[in-house]
């Protein structure tokens, strides 16, 4: 039985790592990078298991996903790799993602997960620099022919979603102004988003949302 897991540090309950493994990895100062050992003897830190896994290579996948999500949003990693395997992380292919979407359908955060991912992101905000960098890395990006019906099929008539309304992230305890930036910010395909706040989905990417009233 495989697993991820969150390191926060002990004194502001801040993420700072995102790792897999099994046994009592997830508790172990061994084998750990040295800006990982920086933050560790300046604030100490506490681990949580966040999820299960019967394979490894579902670890690898969800520790991956993880990493990326943090890091789209800002958050301050000591990960070396993006996870998954070697030093520059692994390419999801189209079946990669799709497992791991439904692996994480429905799937829930404990109260105290989400708690603290919430204490972690108060107060914090992004620069004009790094919003920049998030909107060219999106440009160019392409959806499959099939993807792209999905999304009109599903939303078609309904432009105001994606323009002008803003959403709450519950997991995250974030507010977007819309839900283009929340789909820019988290990777949550803007039609996903749109049916979790309808309640026609309980969740994408194991993220909840709901419309900002």
């Amino acid at each position: 039985m495989f697993y991820t897991y969150a390191h926060y540090r002990a004194d502001d309950k801040r993420i700072f790592y995102i790792g897999k493994g099994k046994a009592k990895r997830h508790t172990s100062h061994k084998n750990r990078n040295p800006y990982w050992h920086n933050i560790v003897n300046k604030h100490g830190f506490t681990s949580e298991i966040l999820a299960r896994w019967d394979t490894e290579q579902e670890a690898l996948q969800h520790e991956e996903f993880l990493i990326r999500v943090f890091r789209s949003m800002g958050q301050p990693l000591a990960n070396i790799s993006d996870g998954g395997k070697g030093p520059k992380g692994r390419i999801l292919t189209d079946a990669d993602k799709e497992n791991l979407r439904n692996k994480n359908l429905g799937k829930k955060q404990s109260r105290e997960s989400v708690e603290k991912t919430r204490l972690s992101n108060i107060g914090r905000k992004h620069s004009p620099e790094w919003v920049e960098k998030v909107r060219l890395s999106n440009i160019g990006r392409k959806h499959t022919d099939a993807s792209r019906l999905n999304m009109s099929l599903a939303h078609k008539g309904e432009r105001r979603d994606y323009q002008d309304v803003a959403v709450k992230c519950l997991t995250l305890d974030v507010v977007f102004p819309s839900i283009t930036v929340a789909h820019c910010l988290t990777g949550a395909q803007k039609g996903n988003i749109v049916k979790v706040c309808r309640g026609q989905r309980t969740s994408t990417l194991g993220l909840k949302f709901e419309y900002v009233k």
